[in-house]
């Protein structure tokens, strides 16, 4: 073969391998992946919590050399007391935001606002007593209390939604005192 030959292999193979890398690439980056430790699997609701910092208690469930946990987790203790919230439903909202004459976006507030059923079963979860709350973000409408002092949860979908691929998850703010549903933002979504 000529040098000309080998070089426009030379040429083709080295294209191959930066198209490859580039796909290789974007592939870890769209995934998000960054080890096998970034990632664990719970038992107790059947699904990848993809990096999620793992308890103590939970590292020493965790099986030697794989991403999975044994059991359950029986030490663990809800500190939450979301319990003691009453939820404010939707229209109860409207109309006391009608009543004192604040100005709102009916959207946004309804974008918020899933089922009461719904999120008072994510009220006590034990992801819900590790919440932190979030800052500068949206204030309670009905008085004005800020993000860092509203009650955050974490927020997922009953398993029917994630089946028929509209589950959504995420932290959702609620105000302790109005009992109303702040704000949700949506992290997870099929």
């Amino acid at each position: 073969m000529s040098t000309l030959a080998w070089f426009w292999i030379a040429i083709g193979i080295i294209m191959a391998l930066v198209i490859l890398f580039a796909f290789v690439t974007a592939t870890v980056i769209t995934l998000g992946f960054r080890s096998r430790d970034d990632a664990h699997y719970d038992p107790e609701d059947k699904q990848w919590h993809p990096f999620v910092a793992l308890t103590e208690e939970q590292q020493s469930r965790r099986v030697p050399g794989t991403r999975k946990l044994k059991g359950r987790d029986t030490n663990s203790k809800i500190t939450s007391n979301m319990h003691q919230i009453k939820l404010l439903p939707f229209e109860e909202l409207i109309k006391n935001l009608d009543e004192k004459g604040i100005e709102y976006d009916k959207w946004e507030l309804e974008k918020a606002y899933f089922p009461l059923k719904d999120v008072e079963a994510c009220m006590n979860s034990e992801k819900t007593a590790k919440m932190t709350p979030f800052s500068n973000l949206r204030a309670c409408p009905l008085c004005g209390k800020p993000s860092e002092e509203l009650k955050w949860i974490w927020f997922k979908s009953p398993q029917w939604t994630w089946q028929k691929l509209c589950g959504r998850a995420g932290p959702m703010s609620i105000c302790p005192d109005c009992g109303c549903i702040v704000e949700f933002k949506l992290h997870i979504m099929n």
